[in-house]
């Protein structure tokens, strides 16, 4: 730049007031770039500024937060913080003091148990006696190359143990029908010892094996939640909770609805109670929730000469995705 002003210099001396004017317009440009240069580099090495805590908020310390990224016997304490936070302290010692028992480690079950596993809840009991098959592996979360051929309730327990070491995994191997239902599920009689049961996940997918589950979690007052069948959607729309009662456009659960009333005397619609009780519903209702995908939102139509094995389940004709299954 020494050496352009020079040329310049001399360029003055020499040149009419045109060609001095046109230099000295090229030198302010020259000193004007180099200010915004300047200017920009000090912009980089600007420090930056850290906003200084509100009064009354205190910020986690490096302390805590190596704690909550580690696998030491503090880390327990961090594992469900974000979940305490948005429940609050009585809805989740609420969740960490409650035994669920799921029914069917399948495609709708495995994503059952994984969301239980890290909402924090402390008991679980893993109903399955079905192992796992390669044909698993587009809908099950326990489903892999390494896991096949296990026992499903197995394979979940482990994957639970892992993500919450203090749960109480409870494992069944066995299948369950209307002669062991009771068994299966660990009632508990008052002043019998061992834990009862809180909430029960019908995730089974025989409307024979539903309806008897059903029936006795009526019977003995525990809270049920029943799930649709989710073989032959291939288009999520809205998912769907309401009464047993009034769920449509679900094969599997119209048939359950229809053992229930005919093979346990549920109330039809109209009847509104249960044999013995009061008449205190018109709209027939079960007491019982549903939660389903309904089968008339399909997108595709099925290919010509798609077959399966039969049957309405997962592996059936319409097979299955799983993101239907795992939204259930």
């Amino acid at each position: 730049e020494a050496a352009r002003c020079a040329s310049y210099a001399s360029t003055w001396q020499r040149a009419p007031d045109a060609t001095m004017a046109s230099a000295t317009s090229r030198v302010l440009a020259v000193r004007e770039a180099r200010v915004a240069r300047e200017w920009r580099a000090a912009r980089r090495r600007r420090p930056v500024l850290v906003r200084p805590a509100r009064r009354g908020v205190s910020r986690a310390t490096t302390a805590d937060d190596d704690a909550a990224c580690s696998l030491s016997a503090d880390a327990s304490s961090f594992r469900f913080e974000g979940t305490r936070r948005l429940y609050g302290d009585a809805r989740f010692d609420a969740l960490t003091d409650a035994h669920v028992v799921v029914l069917g480690m399948g495609g709708v079950g495995s994503w059952a148990v994984e969301a239980l596993a890290r909402s924090g809840v402390g008991a679980l009991t893993l109903v399955d006696l079905d192992f796992v098959c390669v044909t698993n592996v587009n809908r099950q979360v326990l489903a892999a190359d390494s896991s096949v051929g296990d026992a499903k309730a197995e394979v979940m327990r482990a994957r639970v143990l892992d993500i919450n070491p203090e749960c109480d995994v409870r494992v069944v191997n066995d299948f369950v029908t209307e002669r062991n239902v009771e068994a299966v599920l660990g009632i508990v009689t008052p002043g019998s010892p061992g834990k009862s049961v809180d909430y029960v996940l019908d995730a089974i997918d025989g409307e024979n094996d539903k309806a008897a589950v059903v029936a006795c979690c009526v019977h003995h007052h525990i809270p049920v939640l029943v799930t649709g069948g989710a073989g032959g959607i291939d288009h999520l729309g809205d998912i769907v909770l309401e009464d047993l009662a009034n769920a449509t456009f679900n094969r599997l659960l119209q048939r359950v609805r229809r053992l229930l009333r005919r093979e346990y005397f549920f109330p039809r619609g109209g009847e509104g109670a249960f044999p013995g009780k009061k008449r205190n519903k018109k709209d027939g209702k079960f007491g019982v929730s549903a939660v389903y995908a309904r089968e008339n939102a399909n997108y595709f139509r099925k290919s010509p000469g798609t077959k399966g094995r039969g049957g309405i389940g997962c592996d059936g004709v319409g097979g299955a995705a799983v993101f239907v299954t795992r939204a259930l």
